[in-house]
């Protein structure tokens, strides 16, 4: 029977402590590349280590610590919507006492730290069980060799930075168990809420299994009725702690729900019930090798079925219900919040299956010794150790080809060319230190804070170096960006980004908007400077004003403003009946408002702009083709490329004067299963993502908007390497000054940037007719304007950002922002953290009481007083 017990210290337990620490060491060691940042290019170092130093910057710069507003990313932003890369949590806000040491250092350490941290507190945990110093150890060692931990400290450090946290709740359901104190359990589930909101659900499901497995194991017969009673206050001490954590939570589902509103299409009746079915692929998938899911070797799912075949009572529950979260997706399902059927929310559960595998480990140790009849002492004790040696050594050789199978192919003779393939497909792609430093070079820093001095107006300011690595990248609090990547961000900015003005999709998922040369999408937003490579060409109307080393900064001067007037209107009705390109006459020439709202003025019929379809030249007139094969089909052309294949064609037009856009269909059959297949053109690159992909971008109409601040007459295109077809082409030319001369046609919207604050933008504007106010600010739940004092409802214009009517004359207006649910979720910390106090006075109490009976000597049994 495995007994809670306190935890005592002992000379082993030290020595096991020390080997954690120097084994944990060792295989950091060995899967490090030399050269490289402990971060990897897929989300560490776009999002993970990024986006904690922009709230940082937020605090240093306001004091405040629980914001509402991220006016620099995706052209302002609810902050909630980034809260999943740690906004409030521990781990980040420790950092904040830390200037001196830089985010990407930190967040580095803080990886590593959890997983020291973690596998220490997963032996003890398993010693406060009952389990011998052997066995625990052999456990933490497989803890920290399953395929998340390692690898996702290095990649996505939110999908295990909580395990020191659920440990300590899962400590102080041992403590309510022994003692009736909750106070480490509550502390334990609000710290992991606060660490990753989405795995916190599955944390507290964790919790629960374990609460009812420890109470089935004690000594007394307990009744369904006697659990649900003794289980009471521990989900009371749950609810404390959720209602603790509510000023995280609850503005971030605010902005969830916002988010699901919009667009998705309905699953159908097979896809609904499926993950209500058993699913042994899912269950194998999420049990063994997986860094996505639990990522355990073999020998954990032999000890589920023997734990549940032979186990007593207690322990046959944990392996049943562990079972079950494998076999039937819907739990996952559930634990993802039903957005998918993905094994990362069962992660939280990790330490619970393997406090199966220290119960199986336990019972086949003691069976050998029944069988041998405790005579031979000195076989039984090799064997054992040789037992325990094979499960530690399996573990530890999944964990270096998880994270250095590339390294570990290279090793592999020549003969062995399959397996060295293999290899070399897993691993991380870890972040160059030398491209870190191009992130962050000093040239382009100071190009960046020359121009901040120099300009204190309002504008937008866009990077267009390392562009997919850099969207959340907030220079400065000055330095207002247009992109943004984050899985919770405004759906109605995404659908305008890429649905109405037709930016790139270069990456797998529509996730990243990513800084572009879309003039169109920068003159529309307010991006006054570019700053860009001395390779990379920048959009038309752009001129250079500054270089510093191997950067130029660029500005234009006529885009149009954060907020104009106008009393040019199109319905939304009529803008919906007209396909791209023709929509962009009623967006820079008019306001596109809802039918039903009352307009200030009458529809009016301005003349279009100036778009010409164009043809272009035949296949015969392609230059430089290299390594690529173009067969002419029937609406379209065959494509067979090669590796760096590319070509160059001829234009009748310059790019300097006039705006092309080209779109065409791309189907690519045989690529679609495990190949991207991509097109760059003038530097512009357009993905369709592999269908195996996690989250497929279904960009099979690829749009390019090119115009160039330098005389050009061509393209040039690099293609993936594969087979594909494109059809469908189309191609316009639009003028390059029309776009230019948009703002000059509204009333522009002058910021005061001394009175205006991290959500708060305040200014004037003089109205030369009745119409509409609109913004370039998206279009959220959250906005409150005042013009001349006076309140004003605002609603969504030109599909995507926040309007309203407005009268003619001069106005003062100011645009605010505060997050929903966020009031109400200061509320409820506030009144959580009342009731925690009552429960730490409550368990001091309790305290004095144990301390009492054991000066007294008295029967242990004064503990349920």
């Amino acid at each position: 029977m495995i007994q809670i017990k306190p935890i005592r210290r002992h000379h082993k337990d030290l020595l096991a402590d020390a080997l954690l620490l120097s084994f944990t060491a060792g295989i950091l060691l060995l899967i490090h590349k030399a050269g490289y940042l402990y971060g990897s290019e897929v989300d560490w170092v776009s999002q993970s280590s990024v986006l904690p130093e922009y709230f940082r910057q937020k605090f240093y710069a306001t004091g405040n610590l629980f914001p509402n507003y991220a006016m620099n990313l995706g052209g302002g932003q609810n902050i909630y919507a980034f809260s999943y890369y740690g906004l409030l949590s521990p781990v980040i806000l420790l950092s904040y006492l830390l200037p001196w040491v830089s985010m990407t250092d930190y967040i580095m350490a803080a990886g590593m730290a959890a997983v020291f941290i973690s596998g220490l507190l997963v032996y003890h945990w398993l010693r406060a069980g009952g389990f011998s110093e052997e066995v625990s150890f052999v456990a933490a060692v497989c803890f920290l060799c399953a395929s998340p931990v390692i690898f996702q400290s290095h990649r996505q450090i939110m999908f295990m930075d909580y395990f020191p946290f659920l440990l300590m709740g899962l400590f102080g359901v041992n403590e309510y168990v022994r003692s009736r104190k909750r106070t480490l359990l509550i502390l334990g589930v609000f710290l992991c809420i606060m660490t990753s909101y989405f795995f916190s659900v599955g944390c507290i499901g964790a919790i629960l299994i374990d609460a009812v497995f420890c109470f089935l194991d004690s000594p007394e017969k307990i009744s369904f009725r006697t659990l649900v009673r003794k289980l009471r206050p521990l989900i009371g001490g749950i609810c404390i702690a959720v209602s603790m954590a509510a000023v995280l939570w609850l503005p971030t589902l605010s902005v969830i729900l916002s988010g699901r509103g919009n667009g998705g299409s309905p699953a159908s009746a097979a896809s609904t019930l499926s993950p209500f079915l058993p699913n042994l692929w899912f269950s194998f998938s999420a049990l063994l090798y997986s860094r996505y899911g639990l990522g355990l070797t073999g020998i954990s799912a032999v000890a589920l079925v023997f734990v549940l075949l032979k186990g007593r009572k207690p322990e046959r529950f944990l392996s049943l219900a562990l079972l079950l979260l494998l076999i039937f997706p819907v739990f996952s399902y559930l634990l993802n919040g039903t957005l998918y059927v993905r094994s990362k929310a069962l992660i939280p559960f990790l330490p619970l299956y393997l406090l199966v595998l220290a119960s199986f480990l336990t019972g086949l140790l003691q069976a050998v010794r029944r069988k041998n009849g405790g005579k031979d002492l000195r076989r039984q004790k090799k064997f054992a150790r040789l037992l325990l040696i094979l499960v530690m050594g399996s573990a530890s050789l999944v964990c270096l080809i998880v994270n250095a199978g590339d390294r570990l192919g290279a090793l592999l003779p020549a003969g062995a060319a399959d397996l060295r393939g293999l290899l070399q497909k897993t691993g991380d792609l870890w972040v160059p230190a030398d491209e870190y430093a191009d992130v962050h070079s000093p040239d382009k820093l100071a190009l960046i804070q020359t121009v901040l001095r120099r300009d204190p107006s309002f504008y937008r300011m866009n990077d267009m170096t390392n562009v997919g690595i850099t969207s959340n990248q907030v220079y400065a609090l000055r330095d207002y960006q247009t992109s943004l990547y984050t899985s919770t961000g405004n759906t109605d900015y995404s659908n305008f980004y890429y649905g109405v003005l037709h930016n790139p999709i270069p990456i797998r998922n529509r996730a990243d908007c990513v800084c572009s040369g879309n003039l169109l999408f920068q003159d529309f937003m307010d991006v006054k400077y570019v700053i860009a490579k001395d390779s990379q060409s920048v959009p038309a109307g752009y001129r250079e004003i500054a270089r510093r080393g191997q950067y130029r900064m660029y500005e234009n001067a006529n885009v149009m403003s954060l907020a104009y007037a106008t009393d040019r209107l199109v319905s939304q009705s009529s803008f919906d009946r007209l396909a791209f390109p023709d929509t962009l006459g009623s967006l820079f020439e008019s306001v596109v408002v809802n039918a039903n709202v009352p307009a200030t003025g009458s529809e009016k019929k301005e003349k279009p702009l100036s778009i010409r379809k164009a043809d272009l030249p035949s296949d015969t007139l392609f230059k430089n083709v290299r390594h690529v094969s173009i067969q002419k089909k029937s609406g379209g052309y065959a494509i067979a490329a090669g590796k760096d294949a590319s070509l160059e064609i001829p234009l009748g037009i310059d790019l300097n004067r006039q705006i092309l856009i080209l779109a065409f269909q791309v189907s690519a059959q045989k690529n679609s299963a495990d190949l991207d297949t991509w097109i760059t053109i003038n530097g512009v690159k357009n993905k369709l993502s592999m269908q195996s992909a996690a989250y497929p971008n279904g960009n099979n109409r690829f749009v390019y908007v090119l115009s160039s601040s330098e005389a050009d007459r061509r393209l040039s295109l690099e293609l993936s390497e594969g087979r594909y077809q494109i059809s469908g082409i189309e191609a316009y030319t639009l003028p390059a000054s029309e776009i230019l001369a948009a703002g000059a046609k509204t009333d522009p919207f002058r910021v005061d940037t001394k009175r205006s604050t991290e959500n708060r933008i305040e200014g004037d504007i003089q109205v030369t007719q009745d119409g509409y106010f609109a913004t370039t600010l998206p279009f959220a739940k959250g906005y409150h304007v005042t013009v001349d004092g006076k309140a004003q409802r605002c609603e969504k214009v030109n599909t995507a950002f926040v309007g309203f009517p407005i009268q003619k004359g001069r106005h003062h207006i100011v645009i605010r922002f505060e997050a929903p649910w966020r009031r109400a979720g200061l509320a409820l910390t506030f009144s959580g953290i009342l009731l925690f106090g009552g429960v730490a006075v409550a368990d001091r109490k309790k305290y004095r009481v144990v301390n009492d009976c054991q000066k007294a000597a008295e029967n242990p049994s004064c503990l349920k007083k």
